[in-house]
Parts: structure tokens; C-alpha cells; sequence
């Protein structure tokens, strides 16, 4: 489940608090074991800086422990593209 554009569809002003709501309820709902997060860019940038889209999961994002946001920020991604190339 991709995380990235969010705060962009939303047309979501930085902190992105509705954009941290739904990823509290992702997590909740799905694990943060399934969430992946990633720029989008370029469009993304039409909103909010490279900065405040990390930040949107890394500083706004307090509920989440330190291996959740591993997860969603590293792993789970890690995990998918070396699931692409072994195939």
C-alpha cells in the first residue's frame, strides 16, 4: 500500500494531519509491514518539499515505533524491488 502522494491528493497543507490520520489507521488496519513509502516525485514537489514529505512519516508520525517506520521508510521497499529482480 503506497503512502507517498497522500498529502498531495489531499491538497493537504505541511503538517499533513489528515494524511497522519490515514496512515494511523493503515497501520491499524493493515500493519506497517505492508505500507511502503515513497517521493513521487516530481509531482509531489508541486505541494511540499522533498523535506516535509519525509517528515510528514518520520517527525508527524510519532505513534509509530522505531521498526514501523524502518518498515514503511526502508525495509518494505528493500523487500519488493528485491522481489522484483529475482524473478
Amino acid at each position: 500500500l503506497g503512502l507517498s502522494a497522500v498529502p498531495v491528493l489531499l491538497e493537504e497543507p505541511y503538517p499533513c494531519a489528515r494524511s497522519v490520520a490515514l496512515l494511523r489507521e493503515a497501520v491499524e488496519l493493515a500493519g506497517a509491514e505492508k505500507l511502503l513509502w515513497g517521493s513521487d516525485l516530481p509531482t509531489t514537489l508541486n505541494l511540499h518539499t522533498y523535506r516535509q514529505l519525509v517528515d510528514t512519516v518520520r517527525r508527524e508520525a510519532a505513534f509509530l515505533c522505531a521498526a514501523q517506520l524502518r518498515q514503511i521508510l526502508h525495509d518494505n521497499a528493500r523487500t519488493v524491488f528485491k522481489g522484483l529482480t529475482a524473478a
